[in-house]
């Protein structure tokens, strides 16, 4: 493994030229010297600072760039409690769940996608159900 003198990024063996800025590569055994304009294909301007290197010496690495620490979500509420509603109160859940996922949609810092999407559909599945029993039961009586 080899290092590009121009960039700095890890050039396999083999390679005549780096793979990411496209820098001539120099071998350690030839001699550093001047580069024409045929040396570098895609016509980027050499930085010159780097040729009194020693062909031992390596250049230094990029340094990585710091991590961006991401927010810590919240759960929203109307979400939650829109799901435990879809059990008891159907309406009810159905409108905290749907309140609930538009705030979601719309705060990226809150959680809660989820109980949201499971309360809106547990509470049709509890409309529709109740409606079907009282119609049975409407029925029977009849």
């Amino acid at each position: 493994m080899k290092y590009c003198p121009y960039c700095g990024s890890e050039v396999d063996d083999g390679y005549s030229f780096c793979t990411s800025c496209g820098g001539k590569l120099v071998e350690k055994n030839q001699p550093t010297q001047e580069t024409n304009s045929d040396d570098n294909l895609f016509g980027f301007e050499e930085d010159k600072s780097n040729n009194n290197q020693t062909s031992d010496q390596q250049p230094q690495q990029p340094q990585a760039q710091q991590e961006v620490q991401p927010q810590e979500q919240k759960l929203n509420t109307c979400c939650f409690l829109g799901f435990i509603f879809a059990f008891v109160f159907a309406l009810v859940g159905l409108i905290l769940s749907c309140m609930g996922l538009s705030q979601v949609k719309n705060n990226p810092t809150e959680k809660g996608k989820g109980f949201a999407i499971a309360g809106v559909v547990l509470s049709i599945l509890s409309m529709v159900g109740s409606f079907i029993i009282s119609y049975a039961i409407m029925l029977a009586n009849m």
